[in-house]
């Protein structure tokens, strides 16, 4: 049997796959499955709450990783936990400035997804020795546009999508965990994560100035430091400054693409 990767982003779609597919083994994964969360150093305190209680609630081993570089500069993946999980942006800015000249990430070079997500994830995965395997990825049947019919570029993985197999949509997801004992709890309901995705929209970046700031100075610090911005509209001071003058006045309100902050995840893959 082919190992299977379950991708867990920390929000509730990927969590109702995760548990469809615990349901659908009596609730206890095979052996030949791995459940992955790659922590970017910037989730909501919520998304980290909510992957603690999908493991404890359901009684599964959720593997929390984080991109990091060694003393070498070398790009390489740490096993850490809810406890000693980064919550500073400390693995999002090694990923930064770890290359010749600081990068920022930005709608058209998402590497913050691809390096914190996707590559930490894979370099986890051949470090336990696999050498292909399975990728469960939670884009569900009201998302078509998401599921990519062709073959990975990556040809280590395959992936497949249960709940877009399954038809299942986000009312039905939204309703199980109306249900539910314990739910996603971010700061703002708009916040998802990463807080201060560029895919977010103005009005939750404005939010996020007016009601967080130490998240708030994180960003316009990286920004600082970078010399350069990540959204080509304008800059976290800017639209902090703005912000304290205008309050919640004027703001654009339209998330950009694959911007799942409704279910508490920008992207699951």
């Amino acid at each position: 049997m082919k190992h299977i990767v379950i991708n867990f982003s920390g929000g509730r779609t990927s969590a109702y796959m995760l548990k469809m597919i615990l349901d659908q083994h009596n609730g206890i994964l095979p052996d030949y499955y791995t459940v992955l969360f790659q922590n970017t150093g910037k989730e909501d305190e919520g998304t980290l709450n909510f992957v603690r209680d999908c493991g404890i609630n359901w009684n599964v081993n959720i593997i929390w990783l984080e991109y990091f570089r060694n003393t070498n500069n070398k790009v390489d993946v740490k096993v850490v936990n809810y406890k000693t999980a980064s919550r500073k942006g400390e693995p999002f800015e090694q990923l930064i400035f770890g290359w010749k000249n600081p990068y920022l990430p930005n709608q058209d070079h998402r590497v913050c997804t691809i390096e914190l997500k996707l590559r930490t994830s894979k370099r986890y995965m051949v470090s336990q020795g696999h050498k292909k395997w399975l990728a469960a990825i939670g884009f569900r049947y009201d998302e078509p546009q998401r599921v990519n019919k062709k073959p990975y570029k990556d040809s280590r993985i395959t992936p497949f999508y249960p709940l877009y197999e399954n038809k299942i949509t986000l009312p039905v997801i939204l309703n199980y965990f109306k249900k539910t004992d314990f739910d996603l709890k971010l700061s703002n309901p708009a916040m998802g994560n990463c807080t201060g995705c560029f895919l977010k929209s103005e009005k939750t970046r404005a939010w996020i100035c007016k009601n967080k700031p130490d998240d708030r100075d994180w960003w316009i610090e990286m920004e600082k430091k970078a010399k350069s911005t990540f959204t080509k509209d304008r800059s976290w001071k800017d639209l902090n400054n703005f912000a304290q003058r205008q309050g919640d006045f004027n703001f654009d309100d339209n998330d950009q693409p694959y911007c799942d902050s409704v279910i508490g995840a920008c992207t699951d893959f």
